[in-house]
């Protein structure tokens, strides 16, 4: 009985200790985020516990101020690690500094900051520019240079028949087209391109848009405005080369007058504010 006694009496006594022994202190860390997003980025939130307890999930809140504006529960994996990712597009995100929290058992919690800045501006589409050769007539030719956004020029051709300039691009958005041109073989000027200038007619698939021109002693620059996925743009103007010149004045006001009338022209398109 004695020997029985002394067993039980020292199983107790560990008891108490096991009893006594405060529980593994449990610990949270989550991976250092980025000091600054821009509103609309994917912030992944990651982290670790120890040790892991079961099936306890790591509670995340995102915070600005005082105010919550995301809540989640993560699944903590078998070695203790959690991850999450936090979509920063939405009404709910303000530019400003916010907070990520993740807390766990027995008080265990841990926290980060970032800067939420403005959603970045889509940057001005990049100017292209370059050159096209145009055919005269006669085995001649001549260039029309070219800076282009929103799109690329595919073709160039004067016409003698709707006296001016044809010009097909591929618009991937809408853009501008400005076009320099010599007024030796293209031109818009009373009295048979002998005379003032008058205003060039433009076309954009179908419709008359305004367009602005900057005229110069031998050069005209003309710019247009096209929307996404228009194609063809027509300059119609009262001469084309100087073969076309005085001696055909009549005529070419009423090819002027048919190119107008084919596009349907009545009330003007839509325009570039």
């Amino acid at each position: 009985m004695a020997s029985v006694w002394r067993i039980s009496a020292a199983a107790a006594a560990l008891l108490a200790v096991l009893v006594a022994a405060p529980a593994a202190a449990q610990t949270i860390s989550l991976v250092e985020l980025d000091a600054v997003y821009e509103r609309g980025d994917k912030i992944v939130v990651s982290g670790s516990v120890e040790p892991r307890v079961g099936e306890i999930p790591v509670t995340i809140q995102v915070k600005r101020g005082s105010n919550v504006i995301a809540v989640d529960q993560l699944k903590v994996a078998r070695d203790g690690s959690f991850a999450t990712i936090i979509n920063t597009d939405g009404n709910v995100w303000e530019v400003g500094e916010h907070s990520v929290q993740a807390a766990y058992q027995q008080g265990a919690t841990a926290r980060q900051t970032f800067e939420l800045s403005s959603m970045p501006v889509d940057p001005a589409p990049a100017a292209v520019e370059g050159t096209s050769r145009v055919d005269l007539g006669d085995g001649e030719e001549g260039t029309i240079s070219y800076t282009i956004t929103g799109g690329t020029v595919t073709d160039m051709a004067l016409s003698r028949e709707g006296l001016g300039l044809t010009v097909y691009v591929s618009a991937e958005s809408a853009g501008t087209i400005s076009l320099t041109a010599s007024r030796a073989y293209f031109d818009a000027r009373a009295n048979g391109c002998e005379g003032s200038d008058e205003e060039f007619i433009v076309i954009v698939d179908g419709r008359q848009v305004d367009h602005a021109v900057e005229r110069g002693e031998a050069e005209n620059v003309i710019s247009v405005d096209f929307f996404e996925d228009e194609g063809r743009i027509q300059i119609v103007g009262t001469c084309v080369i100087p073969e076309f010149g005085a001696a055909a004045t009549v005529a070419l006001a009423a090819a002027a007058a048919a190119a107008v009338a084919a596009a349907g022209i009545g009330a003007r398109g839509r325009t570039f504010a």
